[in-house]
């Protein structure tokens, strides 16, 4: 063994063992692909987690994280057309090329077999703008749990649309949106790239109520007050938002340790099943069932009062997360799953939101 190995090995031992050999580092040059001139102040992050940087005058960064995870690199400059490198080269300099957007871009909405063809209409009315961003807030920003401690800070950079139909609401940001969580301590930039709120007749009222939403995009998080410095009530928020959260689901689904993490997972008739994985080098496939229901234990707590199965099946299906699958998908060790839409939650899960939103690199603090 060399020298600077066996230095390495023994600083790794003191710093955490394993870990220390699981950081990934990226770093390189983001530059303009036309001119090749660099890029001062470009964003680059590790999708959804705290890791994150901006290059120098140089164009030129260097992004460490202490796990190894399958979430993209994400490198973002206004004006620019946003880059995600799904398996970035780790310990070499790279040049990441960045390209200007066309001027009179218009809305980008999610793609779905509902979609219309003709480009949806831009509301102007207020009363309309007002009722399609008290929706986006509703489900973007969470259904329960602390919703009025986070603020989305800069509301105007919204655009909304709506198809002509009226049963798709369509909305999209002229910038990163940057939402404040006073709950949970975090500050996050997210660059929405698509909210979609599908709607359909309702059959009691004569005007259209939500069937389903998506939304996609990019996020980087940091603490709100005292980076590295999380006070003792924020460290036991954020332990308690976690616990059964879909964050938590999916970390233990990679690991294969539902059971011992607290899971259930159910049919749609509460009959009890197990979700098939397949273990690969650095990520787990998950093949599951087209619908599922998942209950922690934290919600199980009245079942243990009743034998009745009538009773308790009734129970779980109030009471669980349900998990819409469109195709097999993967999930990493730090319980990131992709692709982003193989999947639609309801309950539980799908109302967490950005109130709820920890990233994916949170792990829990000791008591």
């Amino acid at each position: 063994m060399s020298k600077a190995l066996l230095y390495l090995s023994i600083l790794c031992f003191y710093l955490g063992g394993e870990n220390c050999f699981a950081q990934q580092i990226v770093r390189g040059f983001v530059v303009d692909s036309s001119t090749q001139k660099p890029i001062e102040g470009a964003a680059v992050f590790f999708d959804k987690t705290t890791y994150g940087t901006i290059t120098n005058k140089n164009g030129f960064f260097v992004l460490k994280s202490r796990e190894q995870t399958k979430s993209p690199l994400i490198i973002r400059y206004l004006g620019y057309q946003p880059e995600k490198i799904i398996d970035p080269p780790q310990q070499k300099n790279v040049k990441f090329l960045l390209k200007k957007k066309e001027e009179g871009l218009e809305a980008v909405w999610i793609n779905t077999k509902h979609q219309k063809k003709e480009k949806p209409k831009k509301l102007s009315d207020e009363n309309e703008k007002y009722e399609a961003l008290s929706l986006f807030k509703y489900f973007f920003l969470g259904t329960r749990f602390h919703i009025y401690d986070t603020k989305i800070l800069n509301e105007d950079a919204l655009d909304y649309y709506i198809t002509e139909d009226k049963l798709q609401i369509i909305i999209s940001a002229k910038e990163p949106l940057v939402i404040e969580n006073e709950y949970l301590d975090y500050k996050i930039t997210y660059f929405l790239e698509g909210f979609v709120l599908y709607r359909k007749m309702s059959e009691i009222v004569s005007k259209p109520v939500t069937d389903y939403y998506e939304y996609h995009g990019t996020a980087l998080f940091k603490d709100l007050q005292k980076p590295g410095r999380i006070r003792k009530k924020f460290r036991r928020r954020r332990n308690e938002m976690y616990y059964g959260s879909r964050l938590h689901f999916m970390r233990a689904l990679a690991n294969n340790e539902l059971e011992n993490h607290g899971f259930k997972t159910f049919n749609i008739e509460a009959d009890s099943i197990n979700i098939q994985t397949i273990t690969k080098e650095d990520f787990t496939e998950v093949l599951p069932p087209k619908e599922s229901l998942v209950i922690h234990k934290i919600d199980m707590i009245h079942i243990k009062r009743t034998k009745n199965q009538d009773t308790i099946k009734h129970y779980i299906k109030s009471a669980a997360s349900s998990i819409h699958a469109k195709r097999n998908f993967g999930i990493d060790k730090m319980g990131n799953f992709f692709p982003w839409n193989a999947l639609i939650f309801e309950g539980r899960f799908g109302r967490e939101g950005m109130a709820r939103a920890l990233p994916l690199d949170f792990n829990p603090y000791p008591n």
